[in-house]
């Protein structure tokens, strides 16, 4: 397994935990930090290797549909994440 396999693994679990934690303490602070690092680990793991981190790389060698579809799913994760915790916040003002 590479390194970049296994810290996105970390990510995966980090962002389900911190899940997991948010159903039961209602979205608490620490449950919202805690999947906010997991958010931000899957973001380094796909930008540094466009800024020559070649140890992260995938060494992905065909582009197909369904890796522009992976992408856009993950993108829409990372909208959905940062958008709903500031909507919720001007909704409870």
């Amino acid at each position: 397994m590479t390194l970049m396999g296994i810290l996105s693994i970390v990510a995966y679990c980090a962002f389900l935990a911190g899940a997991a934690k948010s159903f039961r303490d209602n979205g608490s602070t620490a449950s919202m930090l805690i999947m906010l690092a997991g958010i931000l680990l899957d973001m380094l793991l796909s930008f540094l290797p466009m800024f020559g981190v070649k140890s992260l790389g995938a060494d992905i060698k065909v582009f197909n549909s369904m890796l522009i579809f992976a992408i856009a799913s993950g993108l829409c994760v990372w909208i959905i994440f940062f958008y709903c915790p500031c909507y919720a916040q001007k909704a409870a003002a």
